[in-house]
């Protein structure tokens, strides 16, 4: 019985002792970081965001997980104004030969194109009636 109360009294002892020195050591780094210059302080900010960048631009990338594609696309040009000149205004220059030869190789330009755009809206632009098939049908009641 003595002996555990003896090895008792030596453990709280060392226990006080080991908080006394982190006490004494944190103190310490306490009093150096008061001594460090602006410019110290910045760069050991710049090392600390530094270490969680990786996990922050992980985490901020999550919701992109969700994205199952992106479709981009850009019809500059697909309409041919009539309006006076600039892009995109029609050729009209006078000569009818060249006219239908530019709006015909324009057309088989653009053709892949529109193509895709009816398959994305679920027209089929091969023939009218698949035009007129995928299009919402009126009620007598509108």
């Amino acid at each position: 019985m003595k002996v555990e109360s003896e090895a008792e009294k030596l453990r709280a002892e060392a226990a006080r002792v080991r908080f006394e020195v982190e006490a004494a050591g944190q103190r310490a780094i306490n009093e150096a970081a008061n001594l460090l210059s602006s410019d110290q302080i910045s760069l050991q900010t710049k090392l600390a965001l530094l270490k969680v960048l990786p996990e922050l631009v992980r985490e901020s990338a999550k919701p992109l997980e969700a994205i199952d594609s992106i479709k981009i696309v850009q019809v500059d040009g697909l309409t041919r104004s009539s309006g006076g000149g600039g892009e995109g205004a029609a050729p009209g220059g006078g000569n009818l030969a060249s006219d239908a030869l530019t709006a015909a190789l324009s057309y088989r330009a653009q053709a892949p194109i529109i193509d895709g755009l009816m398959k994305e809206l679920g027209l089929d632009g091969g023939s009218l009636e698949g035009l007129v098939k995928g299009a919402p049908t009126a009620t007598a009641d509108e």
